[in-house]
């Protein structure tokens, strides 16, 4: 949102974007980036005119416990956008997006033609943004004997392979990266998912998802997203941003 803004804003701003290597893929073909750099290779030293750390930014913000994360973004490069502009977006190729559903079908028996593709994300990034596997699993049979197909994502490899499942967890084992698993989710219907990057990138290519909250307020996170349906069950002691509470 923020530098899609920014970028509309004049045509006379070179913006460069910097993320790990592990998420920089995901921002290839966006038309309102000029030009994408690994943090470990991005020097600072006289090459930009402004600098925002809007990670930094958003983690050190005092109201990121009360306005949504692109509202703290936007501040951050010190513009406003406006309430019917807000928009997420990844751009792939129809080549990419065949190959995500080519993976799919290569790691999934059974009669697949006439039915939808629910993903499940097995795993979070922490433990208390990961729902629990029994549920995970509990659910992924209830959705096959409904008549779904299921993709199972998540870097925890739970083999829970057989007919109409598409078990590609451990996504490391499959070569699939941010961008590649964004390929994969563009050819779901529905994407179950706890907090984590995979309702964004959903969002982003225009797949419902239905995200599970536990310590963060989801309107921190999908207030703006029109494509997001978020589960949360309001825990006495939250929200809290504790990453490492046992509850």
């Amino acid at each position: 949102d923020a530098i899609r803004c920014l970028k509309k804003m004049t045509d006379k701003v070179h913006i460069t974007y910097s993320t790990s290597d592990r998420y920089l893929e995901v921002f290839r073909r966006n038309p309102y980036i000029d030009e994408l750099v690994p943090m470990s290779r991005l020097d600072y030293d006289g090459n930009f005119d402004i600098v925002a750390n809007l990670c930094r930014y958003s983690e050190m913000s005092d109201k990121r416990t009360i306005w949504n994360r692109c509202d703290i973004f936007a501040e951050g490069i010190g513009i406003d956008i406006p309430i019917d502009d807000h928009e997420v977006k990844i751009y792939l190729t129809i080549e990419e997006i065949d190959g995500g559903r080519k993976v799919m079908l290569d790691h999934c028996s059974g009669k697949v033609e006439g039915r939808k593709w629910i993903g499940i994300q097995v795993d979070g990034s922490t433990a208390q943004r990961t729902w629990p596997l029994d549920y995970c699993k509990e659910l992924t049979g209830k959705l096959v004997r409904s008549g779904y197909n299921v993709t199972l994502l998540g870097n925890y490899r739970v083999n829970w392979e057989g007919p109409n499942v598409s078990d590609l967890t451990d996504n490391n084992r499959f070569g699939l990266g941010c961008r590649e698993l964004a390929t994969v989710i563009a050819n779901l219907d529905l994407i179950v998912t706890p907090d984590s990057a995979m309702y964004h990138i959903a969002e982003a290519i225009g797949v419902r998802s239905i995200p599970i909250f536990s310590s963060v307020l989801p309107d921190l996170r999908v207030r703006y997203y029109k494509r997001s349906y978020p589960m949360w069950h309001g825990e006495s002691c939250g929200p809290c941003w504790d990453a490492g509470c046992a509850d």
